[in-house]
């Protein structure tokens, strides 16, 4: 069996390759992959290799790399001891953007019927937005900074409103580079309070500091 899959040879070199992929094997599914999320900024980082040498990102990105860490499939093949699972049972799974892939079934994600298929890849960012929310211990009136207003942002913003944080979104300040998603940021929690981030180090740690003054200036206070 081979595998059409998407590979990073080098900065800013993307292929497009078949390669083959093993039979599933004692308690494993192969999935043939439906749709596969791509993580715009992580994968825009790792593709021209925009972070620091000697970073943990400089020894994470070698090649050849294979993108991406979400998908939806269906599954083609079960393997031995494998007897709750069925060919064309819908799973998520924590993989990279390919065609077919062999995954153990306890990293698999069981998708409901009534969830399609181009919504599923979403479980990973939703998870990745619940565990911020939750390990910052946001409260009412504090004043947050969103730097990279990326596709898990609209995650961001349900989680805060449905955990009764109206106050936190009025006293964010949106950071990005992105124009569009400055003015999305504004659109979607009624608050002006944006700065347009630069790529250094220096300039970010400004633009942060900058930020805080200007939302705790404009944050309603509580009981106010």
């Amino acid at each position: 069996m081979l595998s059409r899959n998407i590979v990073f040879t080098g900065k800013d070199q993307v292929e497009f390759v078949k390669e083959p992929v093993r039979d599933p094997g004692s308690g494993e599914v192969m999935l043939k992959a439906r749709k596969t999320l791509i993580s715009t900024g992580t994968e825009g980082i790792c593709l021209s290799r925009l972070f620091e040498p000697g970073s943990h990102w400089d020894h994470w990105v070698t090649y050849p790399f294979y993108p991406g860490y979400l998908m939806v499939g269906e599954v083609v093949a079960v393997g031995l001891d494998v007897d709750q699972i069925h060919e064309g049972d819908r799973f998520g799974a924590r993989r990279p953007h390919g065609e077919y892939v062999t995954v153990a079934t306890s990293d698999l994600y069981a998708v409901p019927d009534g969830i399609a298929d181009e919504d599923a890849p979403w479980f990973g960012l939703a998870t990745i937005v619940q565990n911020g929310v939750r390990r910052a211990e946001h409260t009412l009136g504090e004043v947050v900074v969103v730097i990279g207003l990326g596709p898990d942002y609209p995650s961001l913003l349900t989680s805060r409103c449905a955990g009764g944080l109206s106050y936190v979104a009025r006293g964010a300040c949106h950071c990005d580079g992105c124009s569009f998603r400055l003015d999305t940021a504004v659109e979607r929690t009624q608050n002006p309070c944006t700065c347009a981030m630069r790529p250094s180090q220096r300039a970010l740690g400004l633009t942060v500091r900058s930020c805080l003054r200007r939302s705790t200036a404009m944050s309603p206070k509580v009981g106010r």
